[in-house]
């Protein structure tokens, strides 16, 4: 049983295939691959380049006989990486990468055998072929995202490219016999470049889930300031609807006690009756209006919910927050909002309400009591910049630094998430093709400063 178990873990290191059922580590790999796709192209063209110039330089400073060879091996490389290059900017070559990259591999280390065997002196044939296949393979494992079973086959057709090469270069008299002892080398060497495309492998893929992990914190951290948001909202507007409604019911009974006293005294109404009449009407009015600016602000914070990309007027944004959070600041602290004309923006307007208030939030509970936090907008160098300013104790430089580090702390024996507030909100900033950054001094208070771009990077925009 335990021979099956070794035998699973070591097909699990060779054939770790099951990662790429992941979409989205397949495009990882992809792309990966597509990087280096064209590195190894650039190879092919640097290397016969870089030689050709040293070759001369050596040929002035020492003659020696010409190798007729040389020539086309250049132009063989120099064809190899063109074609390489060219290839690695179709859309064909994105999903294939990986296999051309081997492939070119492949062709490499046996061009380099061939005109080793061909051109080179017979004492130095096969030690020069030797490293130029050590040469692909090391190169191989380095720059491509290669399963180790690849990089075990690339080694393997290299040595039997090799040897059948070797072989009838030793029929034809150029080199001497190839003894099979010479290739114990190169199989450790092999074995060693398996290990390592594994270990890079699995590296590939624990980056990638560390990634994906971090996005997810990001999102659910991001769900749950929308879940607190919307709950604050729905405080907020029953406290905006209850006020104005109290007032019109109010009015209403006045009215109505106003008009049964008219019906039941028989008496016109006199002036004094007719003020109080149009009075309560213009209350009721009011009350109305509150009542629907009210609803407009919950069916603006209702479409916030959708998650496309929208063109939206920043400056109503800006209010509709700050009126959000009143229960927050209100008594505590004197919330300032100033900005003028501001251009429309395109962006996903719920995830840059949670950033505003997440930013308002911070500013308050750093305030002194009283204090003052002062929200500002204008428009600079093509971008749309807000300032939300606080009066708090402030932040040394190098401690500002961390403030967009995310990290972890322990509180009550439990593994907390610490600091992920900021720094999601300013990756939700640069998504938007923006940024978020902090300008603080000890005792002088804290500057929040968000940009957003008048031209957003974000597709296919709604109007909001």
């Amino acid at each position: 049983m335990r021979w099956k178990d070794r035998l699973r873990t070591l097909q699990g290191y060779l054939f770790p295939g099951e990662a790429e059922k992941d979409p989205g580590f397949r495009a990882e790999v992809d792309r990966a691959s597509v990087r280096a796709l064209r590195t190894i192209g650039w190879i092919n063209l640097l290397m016969p380049t870089t030689g050709l110039v040293v070759h001369v330089l050596a040929q002035w400073i020492e003659p020696i006989q010409h190798n007729p060879v040389y020539p086309w091996a250049v132009l063989a490389f120099l064809m190899l990486g063109g074609a390489t290059l060219a290839l690695a900017e179709t859309q064909w070559a994105r999903t294939r990468a990986r296999w051309l990259t081997l492939v070119n591999g492949l062709l490499s280390g046996a061009l380099m055998v061939a005109f080793d065997l061909i051109g080179g002196g017979a004492d130095m044939a096969e030690l020069r072929s030797f490293l130029n296949m050590v040469v692909v393979l090391l190169i191989g494992t380095a720059i491509v995202p290669a399963l180790p079973w690849q990089i075990l086959a690339l080694g393997g057709g290299l040595g039997l490219f090799h040897f059948l090469a070797a072989g009838l270069s030793a029929n034809l008299g150029w080199t001497a016999q190839v003894s099979l002892h010479h290739y114990a080398g190169l199989d450790v060497i092999l074995l060693l470049c398996t290990a390592l495309a594994a270990l890079n492998y699995r590296k590939l893929y624990e980056t990638y889930r560390a990634h994906r992990n971090e996005i997810e914190a990001q999102e659910r951290l991001l769900v749950s300031e929308n879940a607190a948001l919307l709950g604050k909202l729905a405080a907020t507007i029953s406290h905006e609807l209850n006020s104005p409604l109290g007032a019109v019911n109010s009015a209403l009974d006045s009215l109505a006690r106003l008009e049964n006293r008219r019906e039941h005294d028989g008496v016109a109404t006199d002036a004094r009756a007719h003020d109080l009449h149009q009075t309560l009407i213009v209350t009721a009015q009011r009350s109305l209006d509150g009542m629907r600016q009210a609803i407009a602000r919950m069916q603006r914070f209702t479409n916030l919910d959708r998650s496309e990309a929208q063109n939206v007027d920043l400056k109503q944004l800006l209010g509709d927050v700050t009126t959000l959070l009143e229960p927050e600041w209100a008594g505590r602290v004197e919330l300032k909002l100033s900005c003028g004309e501001l251009p429309r923006v395109t962006v996903r307007p719920q995830q840059i309400s949670a950033v505003l208030a997440k930013l308002i939030q911070n500013a308050i509970q750093v305030s002194p009591p009283q204090g003052k936090v002062e929200l500002s907008a204008d428009c600079r160098n093509g971008s749309v910049e807000v300032m939300v300013r606080d009066h708090g104790p402030g932040f040394l430089p190098e401690d500002a630094a961390v403030l967009f580090e995310p990290g972890f702390r322990v509180r009550d024996g439990r593994v907390t998430a610490g600091r992920w507030g900021l720094f999601s909100s300013r990756q939700v900033l640069r998504e938007h093709g923006g940024d978020l950054a902090i300008r603080s001094e000890p005792g002088a208070g804290s500057t929040m400063v968000l940009t957003l771009p008048h031209e957003s990077p974000l597709e296919r925009p709604s109007i909001l």
